[in-house]
């Protein structure tokens, strides 16, 4: 998969700015990276576009959206187990 040019100094940058110490937080790049790539398979696109990466909210759109979908993992699990 590809990345629009201009949109990788984007995503850098704006992961830079989220980091709260010098250097970028490794796990966001995760976090984003992983979102960009099943959004824009979602949408049959080859390169990743700005339009995908504004409509996902941006790094930190998707980074408190990925927080919160894997909190919400972590309790339907808990309630599970609870369950047994």
């Amino acid at each position: 998969m590809g990345v629009e040019a201009p949109l990788l100094d984007d995503i850098a940058d704006e992961l830079d700015t989220q980091t709260q110490t010098q250097g970028v937080y490794s796990p966001y790049v995760q976090m984003v990276g992983e979102t960009l790539c099943w959004a824009a398979r979602e949408e049959n696109e080859s390169i990743l576009t700005e339009e995908i990466y504004r409509a996902k909210g941006s790094c930190s759109g998707i980074i408190g959206h990925y927080l919160l979908q894997r909190l919400a993992e972590l309790g339907s699990k808990k309630r599970l187990h609870a369950r047994r």
